[in-house]
């Protein structure tokens, strides 16, 4: 866990304009002085909220089974996140490519839409 606003710099100049959204969750968590456990859980929680968000406009699933599945996952997801996040340090924090993480934001400028909102 970052203890130190130092940490959260290094971390961020290691990473320079390419963050992945896991890491400034993270960082952010720290400079709230979040406990370590309550990012992991956000993180999950938003992860699978986003998936059953897509298949809902998907029309794979309907709303009312999305909410039914977002409980019933809810609690495995938060505790199988912490335990995969309980070993990592600053030194494991990696990049990605943000414009491929907001490439969906631009879905009502397609001709086709493929989502039903």
């Amino acid at each position: 866990w970052v203890s130190s606003d130092a940490q959260v710099a290094a971390i961020a100049k290691s990473l320079g304009g390419r963050r992945h959204g896991a890491v400034a969750l993270g960082a952010l968590g720290a400079l709230l002085g979040l406990p370590s456990s309550a990012v992991p859980e956000a993180l999950a929680y938003m992860t699978s909220r986003d998936i059953l968000s897509a298949a809902v406009r998907l029309n794979l699933v309907g709303p009312l089974a999305a909410v039914a599945m977002q409980a019933e996952i809810g609690e495995y997801a938060a505790v199988t996140a912490a335990a995969v996040a309980e070993g990592l340090s600053c030194a494991d924090a990696a990049g990605a490519a943000p414009l491929l993480e907001c490439v969906h934001m631009c879905h009502d400028m397609l001709d086709h839409r493929i989502f039903q909102t």
